[in-house]
């Protein structure tokens, strides 16, 4: 099934935010600062944003490894920012999404329907 307009721009807003996110988590890794923020979080934020981005991307070509790669990344996410999870619900929604359209095409149901 082809990727709809909604799904791609949909994949496309949630890799852009995450990209600037992961941007910001690499700044925070990198500074020198003693007052930044200290143990492995800025790490993990940054491994989970990596492989969450590349599960969106794999999503419009595989919707099932797009997922099962966002999930990991939302997993490794909210494990290092656990009083932020919710802001990493949105690539298993997006991503969920996308493999339910995806398993109605290949079941010949009308999506949506």
């Amino acid at each position: 099934m082809r990727i709809s307009k909604g799904e791609l721009v949909a994949i496309a807003g949630v890799t852009v935010l995450y990209a600037v996110g992961l941007l910001s988590a690499l700044y925070v890794v990198a500074r020198p600062d003693p007052d930044r923020w200290t143990s492995w979080g800025p790490v993990g934020l940054s491994v989970g944003l990596t492989v969450s981005i590349v599960g969106l991307l794999v999503a419009i070509r595989d919707p099932r490894a797009g997922f099962v790669l966002g999930l990991a990344g939302t997993v490794v996410c909210v494990a290092a920012m656990p009083w932020a999870f919710y802001l990493f619900l949105l690539v298993p929604i997006v991503l969920g999404f996308r493999l339910a359209r995806e398993r109605e095409a290949a079941r010949g149901i009308a999506p949506g329907a």
